[in-house]
């Protein structure tokens, strides 16, 4: 849970989240320097909402994100609430790891390879 007291959703509210904790701002004050509500910001915060490809700009140079990841962040976001499980389906991708892929990004290298290291102990378990 993020410290201003929301989870955050999606890949682009999983990246908004740490940028906003990261900085020490508020979601407030974040969405007065965009020129948005700050409903729509804790919308776009909590995944409920994607953001348009200018806001994503714009919070990004705010935020100090890299504004390339945050536009795939959001893109992934797009296609997710688009086409949901399926779309994984039609990259030929297990839809099961949509959630996964949600987060994945987020995870730093030793946090990836626990995750790894777990997923090869329970496999191995069933041998």
């Amino acid at each position: 849970m993020s410290k201003i007291g929301m989870t955050p959703g999606g890949q682009f509210g999983n990246m908004f989240a740490q940028a906003i904790e990261a900085k020490r701002i508020s979601l407030g004050s974040v969405a007065q320097r965009v020129g948005r509500s700050y409903e729509q910001m804790r919308k776009v915060f909590l995944g409920t909402s994607t953001p348009s490809s200018a806001l994503v700009t714009k919070v990004s140079k705010i935020l100090g994100m890299n504004v390339e990841e945050a536009q795939r962040a959001a893109t992934k976001d797009r296609m997710q609430r688009r086409f949901g499980k399926q779309g994984f389906k039609a990259l030929g991708r297990d839809p099961r790891l949509a959630e996964f892929d949600a987060v994945a990004g987020l995870l730093s290298d030793a946090d990836l390879q626990t995750v790894i290291t777990v997923a090869r102990g329970l496999l191995k378990a069933r041998k």
